[in-house]
C-alpha cells in the first residue's frame, strides 16, 4: 500500500489589534518562528529589546524579529530602498504612522531607533 503524504497546509497569518493598539497573531502559539533567540551574530545591546519586543505576541517571538531585522537592515540604522521604506525594520511611512511608537520617552516614534523599531 502506497503511504499517504498529507497536503502542506496553507494558512494566511493576519494580525488583530491588542489592548495595547498594537497587534498580534492570534494564532501564533505554535506557529511558524516559535523557538529560543540565538544571540549569536546580534548585537550585545540589542538582545533585550528584541527579547521584550518578542513577549506579547506568540506569532512574532524573539527569533522572527531577529530573522527580520537582520534580512531589513542586518542590525544597521538608516537603512533605505526603493519602496521608501527605513530604518532598521525597513518600515514604509504609511505603515509606520499606524504601528510606530515611543518606546524610550524621547517623545516621538523614530524607524532609526532600534528599541522603536523592533517594537513596532
Amino acid at each position: 500500500m502506497k503511504p499517504q503524504i498529507a497536503e502542506p497546509q496553507i494558512g494566511f497569518w493576519y494580525r488583530s489589534e491588542v489592548g495595547d493598539g498594537h497587534s498580534c497573531d492570534p494564532q501564533g502559539e505554535g506557529g511558524p518562528g516559535t523557538g529560543v533567540l540565538s544571540a549569536a551574530g546580534i548585537p550585545v545591546e540589542f538582545v533585550p529589546l528584541i527579547q521584550k519586543a518578542g513577549t506579547p505576541c506568540p506569532a512574532y517571538p524573539a527569533p522572527v524579529l531577529t530573522a527580520d531585522t537582520q534580512q531589513e537592515s542586518g542590525f544597521k540604522p538608516h537603512g533605505a530602498n526603493g519602496s521608501n521604506a527605513s530604518g532598521y525594520t525597513q518600515f514604509i511611512p504609511e505603515t509606520w504612522d499606524k504601528y510606530g511608537r515611543d518606546t524610550t520617552g524621547k517623545g516621538y516614534a523614530d524607524t532609526n531607533n532600534f528599541s522603536d523599531a523592533v517594537d513596532a
